[in-house]
């Protein structure tokens, strides 16, 4: 059952990508790591000051349903991914889900070669995008995407303790929160 984080545009997006870092994957928000990684983890501070009630109600329902467990979501801010791990193939497949949506200027490589593929937005799994080559890619071989823009999808969680939502007046409402990506173990 797809997750995915309401697509509404926060007024403070600050993502983070470091290799020196916590990695506080806990549950009961125990540090579990502080040392260097030289794989960089997303984490990034998001903050809505004008939601309608409809809208907050949307965030609060999603936090409470995915507080315990990781979510995609997709980056608010578009960017250009270069020579991103898409698949490897397996000599059947023909299509594939590129981890990311709103994709324009599309490169696809298998091993390195370009290879034209059908492009269909929001077609992938969580609404991500899905490309669909003319024959299956052989098996073993290395699908990767370049693109001029991407949002790119990551599987997030709520960092724990840092959801707060605020009246500011009338209908409007205001929610700040913090995410971690979830690193597999």
């Amino acid at each position: 059952m797809p997750n995915v984080f309401p697509d509404i545009y926060p007024a403070v997006w600050e993502p983070s990508w470091e290799a020196y870092q916590e990695r506080d994957e806990a549950r009961d928000g125990f540090l579990q790591l502080n040392s260097y990684d030289p794989v960089d983890q997303v984490s990034a501070h998001a903050g809505w000051s004008t939601l309608s009630r409809a809208e907050r109600d949307q965030i609060k329902a999603h936090r409470d349903a995915n507080k315990d467990r990781s979510f995609t979501l997709f980056d608010f801010h578009s960017a250009t991914p270069a020579a991103v791990y898409v698949a490897t193939g397996n000599g059947v497949a023909t299509a594939f889900t590129l981890p990311a949506k709103a994709v324009a200027g599309l490169t696809v490589t298998v091993n390195g070669a370009p290879v034209a593929v059908v492009l269909a937005a929001g077609a992938g799994t969580d609404g991500a995008d899905r490309i669909t080559f003319a024959a299956p890619p052989a098996a073993g071989a290395i699908i990767r995407f370049s693109a001029t823009e991407a949002r790119m999808r990551y599987e997030l969680l709520y960092k724990v303790g840092t959801f707060a939502w605020r009246h500011v007046e009338a209908d409007i409402w205001s929610i700040e929160t913090d995410f971690i990506q979830e690193v597999a173990a």
